[in-house]
């Protein structure tokens, strides 16, 4: 497979933060937070549960951080606590 280069197209500007797409670095142990999602499809559900698992693993090792997270799948959606 081949790809074609492009040249002069912008990058999307990044927010003061960067781009996060989860609030990790704002947790302290006991928070929690939920990513509203309908859970009609359990198999889906589970991918973006183990999504936003692997992203708090990453976070932890980026900072140097033993951060560990717990998440659920709930009634509204998944829930992601810090718990340590």
């Amino acid at each position: 497979m081949t790809y074609e280069i492009d040249n002069n197209i912008p990058m999307p500007k990044l927010s003061e933060k960067g781009i996060r797409k989860y609030p990790f670095a704002e947790m302290n142990v006991g928070d929690s937070f939920l990513i509203p999602y309908n859970i009609s499809d359990k198999k889906e559900a589970s991918k973006i549960r183990n999504s936003v698992r692997v992203a708090g693993i990453h976070f932890g090792t980026r900072n140097e951080r033993d951060y560990k997270y717990n998440t659920a799948i709930v009634n509204e959606g998944i829930r992601v606590w810090r718990v340590s």
